[in-house]
């Protein structure tokens, strides 16, 4: 893949932080469905985020678009205790 011949150029600390650049610049794109759009979706899915917030993550904030940025588990829930709650 063009990619991965792409980061073999770059430093082993910047391959992380360059291919979380290129996921949010096509995500910004914004190519997929947006379920977010419609108001009972985006009314149950902030619901949903504020209900555990503060007790199993901090909620700093949130962008809605394909992925979800800005939540940090608490030290004593893992990311996926998270996810599946």
């Amino acid at each position: 893949m063009r990619w991965k011949e792409e980061l073999k150029h770059e430093k082993p600390g910047e391959v992380e932080a360059v291919m979380r650049r290129r996921v949010e610049a096509y995500l910004d794109q914004g190519h997929a469905s947006c379920y977010l759009k419609e108001l009972g979706v985006a009314i149950m899915v902030q619901n949903a985020l504020l209900f555990h917030d503060q007790t199993k993550y901090r909620l700093a904030g949130a962008r809605f678009m394909l992925s979800l940025h800005g939540t940090q588990p608490r030290r004593d829930y893992a990311l996926t205790e998270v996810l599946y709650s």
